[in-house]
């Protein structure tokens, strides 16, 4: 008998389904994941020896191994199944080292495969080999690399830190990456400037188009000031125009290769909604195999790689599907091919792929839950999509002339819709100018528009994960992770999507910055990856990689441990000082001649002054509010009225010397410079009755919650698109009113009278 050792149980039983009724016995068994890890000890790299790594056994697994051991000395030979990249490499070299200590002489063998199915788990048991201990070692210096900047980093932060967590390699780099991005925005000054556009008519056709050229020049961005661009329109204004030429392109829109790791995390975002994380766990159930109606089966190749290939049978098998489902004019002559933009990415493993390309999402629907049909659906559209026909669209400049300025329309209309019959990309058509013609037409308006030059985009997953994986900052496979650990470790939040650093985050990325700046910046990073590669070769010594690293980076901790807190954090405030003082210099205490300075207590940074504790003035770096601000007296209660900033957010305290309640100020009204004594009166006596519904007489309050203004009838919040003192009781009807309101509020009600 054989013994097969694969990871997961799932990925167990599909293999002893496959391989029940074979004349050589097989039992699968699963080590449950990683089996050793590093001691969770200082000295688990040994930097004075040769960087010889100390190992434990992993709890979890302690069983499985057990008994993986029992049966391994009763069988004929062990194969190692684990999965085929470097992660899974290491799993089985642990393996061996398990088996050696507990005198395991069986023949030991390396089974790979990139797809779960009955043809590649054969196929995968005739090309046994060894263990590729060139994957191993990169697995070895990418460990001891985490491990001397984690282990001997973050003790630096919690020492001269209090409250900062961790540290990482790729993770703090990333860090760097959204702060700086974050500070970018922040330092921002928008400049003005205007746009004319007009809107022409001929016959009973009408389009818009924008100023092409004035005075026979190319219009620019900065052209006009707010003077001038109104002289200009009104110039234009009293022209005569005729349209003089039309301008025709055919514009070829080549589909989209399959899908790796990267861009699996970036659709699944875009589309679905989803962390990079979650796809990652709905992927694995895809490739560790579903139970259809002939058995399990993995519906998807393996989902941790870099490359945009697609085997030669893969290929095949797609353009019968395509031609068989779509027709012959959605199959291109000869099948596409791409290229991967991820630096030094491993060709040798295929794309994200369907296992079998019949296997349509619909047809199988019944057997996936919802999140696995949904994922399916994304994949099996995009591999299908990059071996269908290119879409075709025509494209259009038309061009209307007068004495003072040339005006220019563009117009977009499909011709062949091509892959994006299945894949959608939404090129939104414009077809007015189709039904324009040269010679004369009327000029209806002219329109000034001004506008703002605007800031970078804030990051999101979706985006930093484009940018980590264009700059060649850590793998693809661990992208999910490290934001999983940055948001973990509480150095990011998440606002409708964006990613954004938060209190702490901000601090730990300055002093990262300026004591450890060679290590978080993108090239650094980025040239580690290429030497990892180079580990994966052969073709370099990891034991010489992590010499080469340690020299340098221990002198620069020995360093940090030498550096005095408060110098550090005038440092740190001086970093992002557009950031903490929210302008270009340190600003003077507002309530005495001492300078503002930043502090750090249990992770949270706050402004003081610099003669505490003989000033006692401080604030949160987050407060626009220099010191609490007196709004006046409630004239019901005789208690002063004050704004303050604290962990939550901006609040109203009734109250200065005994505190007699406390609000906290709806997002609607913050920054709360203008808010009046009248104002937080109102929020304090929400929420409010606006009247009784008139069918039941059942009460209809209004309120502002975390999410804004809202509307309760019968224990149904509806959201309210206007502020609750403005709104009155018809209006609030009207809202209940819609047909979407109304079936909310009668499941609520239902839901309720089943319990």
């Amino acid at each position: 008998m054989k013994l097969i050792v694969v990871e997961s149980p799932t990925k167990a039983k599909a293999l002893n389904s496959y391989l029940k009724n074979e004349d050589v016995g097989y039992k699968v068994l699963a080590s449950y994941g990683h089996v050793r890890s590093l001691t969770k000890t200082k000295g688990s790299v040994d930097v004075d020896n040769d960087f010889s790594m100390s190992w434990e056994n992993i709890t979890k697994s302690s069983k499985a191994v057990k008994e993986i051991i029992a049966q391994a000395k009763n069988s004929d030979e062990v194969i190692l199944a684990t999965d085929p990249d470097r992660e899974g490499e290491a799993i089985s070299w642990h393996l061996v080292q398990i088996f050696e200590k507990a005198k395991v002489k069986t023949k030991l063998s390396r089974m790979t495969f990139h797809s779960i199915t009955p043809k590649s788990i054969k196929e995968a048991l005739n090309s046994l080999k060894e263990i590729d201990q060139k994957l191993v070692d990169a697995y070895m210096a990418r460990l001891g690399l985490d491990y001397l900047v984690g282990f001997n980093l973050s003790p630096v932060l919690w020492r001269k830190l209090p409250g900062s967590k961790s540290a990482g390699r790729v993770q703090s780099a990333a860090l760097r990456i959204i702060t700086d991005r974050e500070y970018e925005i922040q330092s921002f000054v928008p400049e003005d400037y205007w746009t004319l556009h007009a809107k022409f008519k001929q016959n009973k056709y009408e389009c818009t188009t924008d100023l092409f050229e004035w005075n026979n020049k190319k219009v620019e961005k900065f052209m006009w000031d707010s003077k001038s661009v109104v002289e200009a329109k009104n110039e234009l204004l009293g022209n005569s125009y005729k349209v003089t030429e039309f301008e025709f392109k055919d514009q070829v829109r080549r589909p989209y290769a399959p899908l790796i790791t990267s861009t699996l995390q970036q659709e699944a975002a875009s589309r679905l909604g989803w962390k990079p994380i979650f796809t990652m766990k709905i992927a694995q159930k895809l490739y560790e195999g579903i139970k259809l109606g002939s058995g399990i089966v993995g519906l998807i190749t393996y989902m941790r790689t870099d490359s945009v290939n697609v085997s030669q049978q893969g290929i095949k098998e797609c353009r019968d599907m395509i031609q068989s489902q779509f027709g012959k004019q959605y199959l291109p002559d000869s099948p596409h091919f791409y290229k991967s933009r991820v630096r030094n990415a491993q060709e040798a493993h295929e794309a994200i792929r369907p296992t079998n390309f019949n296997h349509s999402p619909n047809s199988i629907k019944e057997y996936l839950d919802d999140e696995s049909f949904k994922l399916y659906d994304l994949i099996w559209k995009r591999a299908v999509s990059s071996q269908m026909a290119s879409a075709i669209y025509e494209a259009c400049n038309m061009f209307i002339k007068g004495e003072k300025g040339t005006w220019k329309a563009h117009g977009v209309k499909s011709k062949f819709d091509g892959f994006q019959k299945l894949y959608n990309v939404d090129k939104l058509e414009n077809t007015d100018i189709w039904s324009f013609s040269e010679g004369d037409v009327k000029c209806l308006e002219v329109e000034d528009e001004k506008h703002a030059t605007k800031p970078p985009s804030r990051f999101t997953e979706t985006s930093l994960i484009k940018y980590l994986e264009e700059k060649g900052i850590g793998r693809p496979s661990t992208y999910a992770g490290v934001m999983y650990v940055l948001d973990k470790r509480g150095y990011i939040f998440q606002n409708k999507k964006s990613v954004i650093p938060s209190n702490l985050g901000w601090v730990v990325s300055a002093f990262l910055k300026n004591h450890f700046s060679l290590y978080v910046q993108d090239e650094f990073t980025s040239e580690m990856e290429n030497k990892l590669d180079l580990v994966s070769k052969g073709e370099k010594d990891w034991k010489e990689l992590l010499e080469d690293f340690w020299k340098d980076f221990q002198a620069k901790v020995n360093e940090a441990y030498n550096l005095d807190v408060k110098d550090i954090l005038k440092e740190i405030s001086n970093t992002y000082q557009q950031h903490f003082f929210k302008q270009d210099k340190v600003p003077k205490c507002p309530k005495c001649d001492g300078m503002q300075e930043l502090r750090i207590s249990k992770g949270n940074g706050f402004l003081c002054c610099s003669n505490y504790p003989a000033c006692n003035w401080n604030k949160s770096i987050d407060s626009e509010l220099d010191q609490n601000v007196i709004l006046g007296t409630d004239p019901n209660s005789g208690d002063e009225v004050l704004i303050k900033h604290g962990p939550y957010g901006y609040y109203l305290q009734w109250g200065a010397a005994e505190v007699k309640a406390r609000v906290l100020l709806p997002a609607m009204f913050a920054p709360p410079h203008n808010i009046t004594i009248e104002e937080a009166i109102k929020i304090r006596n929400l929420p409010i009755i606006v009247g009784r519904h008139p069918d039941n007489g059942e009460d209809i309050k209004v309120g502002i919650g975390r999410f804004g203004p809202w509307i309760l009838y019968k224990n149904t919040y509806v959201s309210l698109k206007k502020s609750p003192f403005d709104v009155t009781l018809e209006e609030c009807l009207d809202i209940l009113n819609v047909t979407r309101n109304q079936k909310k509020i009668e499941k609520k009600n239902s839901e309720k009278k089943d319990k």
